[in-house]
C-alpha cells in the first residue's frame, strides 16, 4: 500500500518512522557547528578553511549527524567529495544508524552513491539493523532520482534480487513503475545470463 507522499511507498508504520526519523535527523544535524554550517551554505571554501584549521572532521551536529552525512542527505556533492578526500569516516552512522550509504538511496543522490562507491564504501552490503540495504531505500522512492540512485547501485554490481531481512525483494519495495522496469531488466539479464551459464 503506498502511502500519500510522493516520493516513499511506505508498506509499514516502521518506514513511515524511518521516513519522520530521517527528516528529523537531517533538520537537527542542520545547526551543528562550523563544518555543519559551511555545508547547508553550500560554501565549499568555507569549509576547506574549517577543515585546514584543524576542526574536527567527524564531530556529530545536533541530529547526530556527521559533516559527511548531512553533506549527503542535503545533496551537497562537492561537499561530500571533499569530505571524502579529506578522510571522514564513512562509517559513522546518523543517531538511528543510518550510514552515508542508506542516505544516500533514502534521498535519492545518483552523483553521492557514485563517490561513496568509487570511496570503496560497500553500499551493496550495508545493511542496517532494520533489514534494509541502500538498495531498497532508493526503491522506495518515486522520484526519477531515486531511479537513477538504483541504476548507480545495480551497475556497481548490487544484485536485483536483494532481498531485505524479512524477505522482500526490491522490485516489490518500489511503487516507481521506472525503478520496476529498470529492476525487471536486470533481473531478466541476470536469469538469462544464469541460463547460458548451464
Amino acid at each position: 500500500m503506498c502511502a500519500s507522499s510522493s516520493w516513499v511507498c511506505a508498506s509499514s508504520s516502521e518506514l513511515r518512522m524511518m521516513q519522520t526519523s530521517f527528516l528529523v535527523a537531517f533538520l537537527a544535524g542542520a545547526s551543528g557547528n562550523a563544518l555543519h554550517d559551511a555545508i547547508q551554505a553550500d560554501d565549499i571554501a568555507m569549509l576547506t578553511k574549517h577543515i585546514d584549521g584543524g576542526l574536527e572532521i567527524n564531530e556529530k551536529g545536533q541530529g547526530g549527524q556527521t559533516p559527511l552525512m548531512m553533506a549527503v542527505l542535503s545533496g551537497k556533492t562537492s561537499a561530500v567529495e571533499l569530505l571524502l578526500s579529506r578522510g571522514a569516516d564513512t562509517s559513522i552512522g546518523e543517531q538511528d544508524g543510518y550510514t552515508p550509504c542508506h542516505g544516500a538511496g533514502f534521498q535519492g543522490r545518483a552523483e553521492i552513491m557514485k563517490l561513496l562507491l568509487k570511496h570503496g564504501l560497500r553500499c551493496d552490503t550495508d545493511r542496517h539493523s532494520d533489514g534494509y540495504t541502500a538498495l531498497h531505500r532508493a526503491c522506495w522512492g518515486r522520484e526519477e532520482r531515486h531511479t537513477s540512485t538504483v541504476r548507480v547501485l545495480l551497475k556497481a554490481g548490487t544484485p536485483p534480487d536483494q532481498a531485505s531481512s524479512n524477505g522482500k525483494m526490491p522490485v516489490d519495495l518500489t511503487s516507481s513503475a521506472t525503478t520496476k522496469k529498470v529492476l525487471q531488466h536486470h533481473l531478466q539479464k541476470r536469469q538469462a545470463d544464469a541460463a547460458r551459464e548451464l
